[in-house]
């Protein structure tokens, strides 16, 4: 991590914190965000993802503004929450988000996209259909304590329509695309297939969250959906701010192999 300020050109050994891990074959920093205000006490905390853990089951680690040197991001001590996925192959942190307070409870909400999992969905057949899990702050575990807790505490679980979706594979929180004073969330899925097979599809849920519930991909308030087959419309996503001046968010998504596999000439879409 490098702090401010940053006036000119430097190397990694400048960094504030150098994060490490203690196991090979973690995959540290695969995706990383801010969490704004998820302790609930006005703190900048940070997370980072892990995916490979235990076998790609994943775990995404949270650390406060006070971590300063080297750090072992999947020690204890250094990590103020931890939260894994129970289910090898998950690819739990494949991307992460902050949302920003998008349910003006005090607290931040975080995003966890988990693009192989099954999450327990009816329609996927537990194959590759991919999760996004939200949590709202502050994270607890079963037993009401920090900071090491489960997947499956999430306090919603967004999951996929079909198998193969690999929904989960980018998420974002948006600015206010909607005017309601709230922020919003966007989620990716680029082999979904609501437009036709494998065209792939983005899925923007405006905020407030409902808490406890599972919601399927298809309960999006819009759904946003690729113009070809395996273009990876929904790979990556952005949150762009107001570009347009219109007094509302807007957003981006890629579709990198748009014009086809073997051409890939790439596009994004705003």
């Amino acid at each position: 991590m490098f702090s401010s300020p940053l006036q000119s050109h430097t190397d990694v050994e400048t960094a504030s914190v150098r994060g490490y891990t203690m196991q090979d074959a973690q995959w540290a920093g695969y995706a990383v965000s801010s969490a704004a205000g998820f302790d609930g006490t006005g703190a900048l905390n940070f997370m980072v993802s892990l995916p490979a853990w235990d076998d790609y089951a994943g775990v995404v680690a949270m650390y406060g503004e006070d971590l300063d040197g080297t750090a072992y991001l999947d020690a204890g001590g250094y990590y103020i929450a931890a939260i894994v996925s129970e289910d090898s192959g998950d690819w739990f942190g494949r991307d992460v988000n902050s949302l920003g307070d998008s349910d003006a409870d005090g607290y931040g909400e975080i995003l966890v996209g988990a693009y192989l999992a099954a999450a327990g969905s009816p329609l996927t057949g537990g194959i590759d259909g991919g999760a996004v899990y939200l949590f709202d702050g502050p994270y607890v575990d079963d037993d009401g304590e920090e900071p090491f807790g489960y997947n499956y505490n999430a306090d919603t679980i967004f999951y996929a329509q079909d198998a193969n979706d690999q929904l989960g594979a980018a998420v974002a929180g948006v600015s206010d695309v909607n005017g309601d004073g709230l922020s919003d969330w966007l989620m990716g899925a680029p082999y979904a297939d609501d437009a036709a097979v494998d065209y792939g599809a983005a899925y923007l849920f405006f905020g407030p969250h409902s808490t406890g519930e599972s919601v399927s991909s298809s309960s999006a308030d819009v759904i946003f959906v690729g113009g070809e087959q395996y273009s990876g419309f929904g790979e990556a996503l952005a949150e762009y701010g107001d570009v347009n001046g219109d007094g509302y968010g807007d957003i981006g998504v890629t579709a990198q192999w748009t014009g086809g596999v073997t051409d890939g000439e790439g596009a994004v879409f705003v």
